[in-house]
C-alpha cells in the first residue's frame, strides 16, 4: 500500500514539474559528449534556462550525465557557445525528426551559461 501512495504521488506531481521554465527554440548543431564515446554532433530543438531538447542519432539512457557545447547566436551576428553538464529526463525515436528526441535537464549550470541563456531568450527573433 506504501509503494502504491508513492507511486501515486510522484505520478500526480510530475507534469508540474515538467516545462517550468521559458522555452524558445533553437536551431543549431551542438557537440553532445557521452562517457566513454567520441563525440556526437547532435541539432538542437529548443533551450530554456532549465535545459535543452535535442535531437540525436543516439539513444542515451534517462538520467545519464553528458556533457554539450551549444552555440546561442548573437542578435548582430555570430554565436557565443556555452558548455553545460545535463541529464538525460527522456529520449524517444522520432521517424519525423530522423533521430532521438531527448531531453536534457542542465545540471548546475555556470552563471555565464545561464547569462547567455538568458540574453538568448529575451533577445527578439
Amino acid at each position: 500500500p506504501r509503494f502504491g501512495t508513492v507511486c501515486l504521488m510522484s505520478l500526480t506531481s510530475t507534469p508540474q514539474n515538467k516545462r517550468q521554465h521559458e522555452r524558445r527554440i533553437l536551431r543549431a548543431t551542438a557537440v553532445l559528449l557521452l562517457p566513454g564515446q567520441p563525440a556526437l554532433e547532435v541539432r538542437t530543438s529548443d533551450i530554456s534556462l532549465g535545459g535543452l531538447g535535442i535531437v540525436a542519432g543516439a539513444n542515451p539512457p534517462p538520467n545519464l550525465i553528458c556533457r554539450l557545447s551549444v552555440p546561442l547566436p548573437l542578435t548582430y551576428g555570430g554565436a557565443r557557445r556555452i558548455e553545460v553538464v545535463a541529464k538525460v529526463a527522456h529520449s524517444v525515436f522520432s521517424s519525423r525528426d530522423g533521430g532521438f528526441k531527448v531531453g536534457l535537464v542542465f545540471q548546475n549550470p555556470s552563471a555565464d551559461a545561464l547569462s547567455a541563456i538568458t540574453d538568448y531568450l529575451h533577445t527578439s527573433a
